[in-house]
């Protein structure tokens, strides 16, 4: 059994060598031919000075390229930190400030500002396959509890937080997707996440099964369908308000004749979605949970409650960290082979969510008598548009710093497309309009933390400590 991920890549170039591996729009990839350029770009990154455990960036969309450059920095031995470059500009240029080296697609490097480009050297996958043909094949070695990835949570503060992640933590999640969604060699997988988000979520379940993965980078549900059909995808990870999108649009129902399992996470999947899709899909549809800390999925749910999946073990506890018992709500926390350990750089430790090998979630849970778990939000009010994570404080901040605004307060509203969307509301002071409001939001945040909604309140709900009421904001906007 490979223990890092370019033993797994070696061995199914050995057993499978001329079988697809990636499927891209422009070039496909058998896994002979991934591992040899996978091996040519380690050699070009080794040649321009890449070293084991030098952190870097990835700004790639969703291509081969973007596994290629992957696994060839884990092949090296470099330590790959994805780069949000959809987040304001002064987050993007705060994630790269430990970062000397970065492989990017062109049109986003050519936007960071000089200063944040001195210093900076960053290089297109296709220059460095020019450096590959001036470069001597250099052999290199992993071990299992090497550190391949920094797994980023968030961009919301400039500075997010880093899951530290190991081949042996990639695999071991591989190794439990795979039993749960019965993935083989001859299934065709495509993940639809951002290609900053997760990114090893786009092949890592291939290296342990031997399927072939998409990578192709569109969200159009009439694309989709028609690659879907075209490359015979049989299993599909994506956002709960794409599979809606999906559904409505009607070209899933044409895709879905390969299409055997479609799993919907990064958000909240209702039950109420289930209900619509069992009813316009024959395939099997699932909603997943997992986190950066989990290495990816760790329950799936059909609708019922969420079933851990092999390898995971959780615990729900009161906030003494006592266990609760069934139908009692309580924070989830989970361990396991999969679970990383730590952050980069390491959290406070009154703030740090790992100990006694356990991972403190925040998320409120109830378990039935079934042992199945039902998500009831979060323990503290961050939110997910689309997939993304938003911190209320954040927008609020932006918020009352307009001249107009004496006091606001977010809360996220359930959204059958994206999750949650983000609504406001505020205390004027002076002549606040909700345009004008909008516009300086736009100036200062990303388009999906903007408030969807934004209403004007005489007084913020409190509670008897002086503090917002935040159930009574969301019950005034619902």
């Amino acid at each position: 059994m490979a223990e890092t991920l370019c033993q797994a890549l070696h061995s199914l170039a050995e057993a499978r060598g001329n079988t697809l591996a990636v499927v891209g729009a422009r070039r496909s990839l058998t896994w002979a031919e991934l591992e040899g350029e996978v091996a040519q770009i380690a050699s070009a990154l080794h040649a321009e000075g890449v070293r084991p455990g030098q952190r870097v960036g990835l700004m790639l969309p969703r291509v081969p390229e973007l596994a290629v450059a992957f696994l060839a920095l884990a092949r090296v031995g470099a330590v790959v930190v994805p780069i949000n470059h959809k987040l304001q500009l002064q987050w993007v240029v705060a994630q790269l400030e430990d970062i000397d080296f970065l492989v990017a697609d062109p049109e986003p490097a050519k936007t960071l500002p000089a200063d944040a480009a001195a210093g900076l050297r960053w290089m297109t996958p296709e220059q460095l396959g020019e450096v590959c043909t001036a470069s001597q094949s250099t052999t290199f070695t992993s071990a299992p509890q090497t550190v391949c990835y920094l797994n980023c949570t968030s961009g919301s503060t400039g500075r997010p937080k880093r899951a530290v992640t190991t081949h042996a933590q990639i695999l071991a999640n591989a190794r439990a997707t795979v039993a749960a969604s019965g993935q083989h060699a001859d299934d065709v997988y495509w993940c639809l996440f951002a290609a900053f988000a997760h990114p090893h979520e786009f092949f890592h379940r291939s290296l342990v099964s031997g399927a072939a993965f998409v990578m192709i980078e569109t969200m159009s549900p009439r694309v989709v369908a028609k690659a879907v059909a075209q490359h015979r995808v049989s299993h599909m990870l994506v956002l709960p308000g794409f599979a809606e999108i999906w559904n409505d649009s009607g070209f899933m129902a044409a895709a879905g004749v390969r299409l055997r399992r479609l799993e919907a996470g990064g958000s909240v999947v209702t039950p109420e979605l289930h209900r619509r899709m069992s009813e316009g899909y024959s395939g099997e549809f699932v909603g997943v949970w997992g986190s950066t800390e989990t290495t990816g999925v760790a329950l799936v749910s059909a609708g019922e409650g969420g079933c851990v999946l092999d390898g995971y073990v959780i615990k729900v506890v009161d906030e003494s960290g006592r266990l609760v018992p069934p139908g009692a709500v309580g924070e989830l926390c989970v361990r396991g082979p999969a679970v990383v350990a730590e952050y980069s750089p390491a959290a406070e430790e009154a703030n740090n969510p790992f100990g006694d090998g356990w991972f403190q979630t925040g998320d409120l849970v109830r378990q039935d008598e079934e042992q199945r778990v039902h998500f009831l939000g979060r323990r503290s009010s961050l939110m997910k548009v689309g997939g993304a994570r938003v911190f209320p404080a954040e927008v609020e901040r932006v918020l009352v710093a307009h001249p107009h605004v004496r006091e606001a307060v977010v809360v996220g509203v359930s959204d059958r497309r994206r999750g949650e969307v983000p609504v406001a509301l505020v205390v004027a002071a002076g002549k606040a309009e909700v345009d004008s409001l909008r516009r300086h939001c736009r100036s200062a945040l990303a388009a999906y933390k903007v408030p969807r909604r934004i209403v004007f309140v005489d007084a913020l709900p409190r509670l008897v400590g002086g503090k917002v009421d935040r159930a009574a904001a969301l019950a005034l906007v619902s």
